[in-house]
This record gives structure tokens, sequence and C-alpha cells, in this order.
């Protein structure tokens, strides 16, 4: 319950500052910004992985592969969240925007469901990583 508070925290400080920036900075830098703290975040998570797959990790490690990931959800809460829907209104012609946005929000949420529903598996938890990592090496 507190990690879920944790998240939760730090989505919402990541998206303030996203709403409170994100007009004075522009939008590509946003993204810039927060697409960097992401790769980096997920960069030194897979370290801290690697070195709990070798049997080399410390309990310093634990700690810092949380704070790894909160970095990574604070670099999406304060980017690619808030401005993808501020560019969907914003891309529509005016004259069908209602149309637009809600093709573009249902793809978003029918594609969501789909994912969730059959990435994670209980089943296919072993050998999830390496498959779906091959389909990106293309």
């Amino acid at each position: 319950m507190i990690a879920t508070l944790v998240v939760g925290l730090t989505f919402m400080f990541a998206t303030f500052i996203a709403v409170f920036t994100v007009d004075k900075a522009g939008r590509k830098p946003a993204l810039k910004i927060g697409f960097s703290v992401m790769a980096l975040g997920t960069l030194v998570l897979g370290y801290c992985l690697m070195q709990f797959d070798n049997g080399t990790a410390s309990s310093g490690l634990s700690w810092l592969s949380v704070g790894m990931t909160m970095m990574c959800i604070a670099g999406y809460a304060m980017s690619a969240a808030p401005v993808v829907w501020i560019l969907c209104s914003e891309i529509q012609p005016l004259k069908c925007r209602d149309f637009g946005i809600t093709c573009s929000t249902t793809t978003n949420w029918v594609s969501n469901m789909v994912i969730g529903a059959t990435f994670l598996t209980p089943a296919g938890q072993h050998w999830r990583g390496g498959y779906v990592l091959a389909l990106h090496r293309r």
C-alpha cells in the first residue's frame, strides 16, 4: 500500500511539473527531457537487475532499483503522459476534432487493454523477455 502511494505521488508531482512547464518550454523539449530521464532510469535499472542475476547485489542496489523505477515513472509522467493528449487535440482539424479525438482515445484504450490482457500471463513470465525483445531487434 505504501508503494502504491509513493508511485501515485511521484506520478502526480511529475505531472504538475509538466502542467506548469510544457507551455513555456515547448512540447519537443519536454518529450526529449522526459524520454532521456526514462532512458537513464531504465539503463541503470537494467544494470541493477544484471547484478541481481549475477548474485552480486547489495541492499543499496535494491534501493537504487526502486529509485530508478520512480525515475522512469517521473520521466513518463512529466513528458509522454500529458503531452500526447495535448498533441492529440491539436493535430485534429477543428471541423472533425471531436470524432478524431474519440477515435484516437478509443484506439489507445483498446490497445492498452489488449496489451494488458495478453502480455503478463503467469504461465509465460519465464520466457516473455526474450520473445518480446526479439520483436524489437528487426
